[in-house]
C-alpha cells in the first residue's frame, strides 16, 4: 500500500473519532488522492484538490435547513455508517469487511436495492409515527 504524501494537517483541536482511529479535518481546499502506481485504499487517482464543506462545521440554522429535525433521514452510504450516527435515524450502510462478490451480487447482500431501501425508509416512518 503506498503510504500518502502532502494529506492535509489535522486540526489539533479536533476530536478523534473513537476506537477507528479517524481524526476529523476542517473543512476548506484540500488536496486527496494518491500518486503513482498501485494499491490507494481509497482509488481515488490521480492527486487532485477539492474544496470540502465540513457540515459539523456550520451553523444550526444550515444544518436544519438540511436535515429538518422533524424529518426522519435514512442515509444510504456505499461504505461504512461511521459519522451517520450523528445526522440520520438510520442507515444502510457496511461496517464490516471480508465479503467478494460480483458488484450488483454483493449489493443486492448488503440490502443496496430499491425494495430494501423503501422497506427500511417505510420501518423508520413507522417507528417516528
Amino acid at each position: 500500500m503506498r503510504r500518502r504524501s502532502g494529506a492535509p494537517e489535522p486540526d489539533r483541536q479536533a476530536q478523534s473519532a473513537g476506537d477507528a482511529g479517524w481524526i476529523e479535518f476542517r473543512g476548506g481546499l484540500v488536496e486527496i488522492g494518491a500518486e503513482g502506481e498501485g494499491f490507494a485504499f481509497d482509488n481515488e487517482a490521480p492527486r487532485h484538490k477539492v474544496w470540502l464543506e465540513d457540515f459539523a462545521l456550520q451553523d444550526e440554522g444550515y444544518q436544519l435547513d438540511v436535515l429538518p429535525a422533524a424529518a426522519p433521514t435514512l442515509a444510504v452510504e456505499a461504505a461504512t455508517s461511521f459519522g451517520w450516527d450523528r445526522w440520520a435515524d438510520d442507515t444502510v450502510s457496511i461496517d464490516h469487511f471480508g465479503a467478494s462478490a460480483p458488484g450488483s451480487t454483493a449489493l443486492a447482500e448488503f440490502g443496496y436495492t430499491a425494495e430494501n431501501v423503501a422497506e427500511r425508509a417505510r420501518q423508520l416512518l413507522a417507528e417516528i409515527a
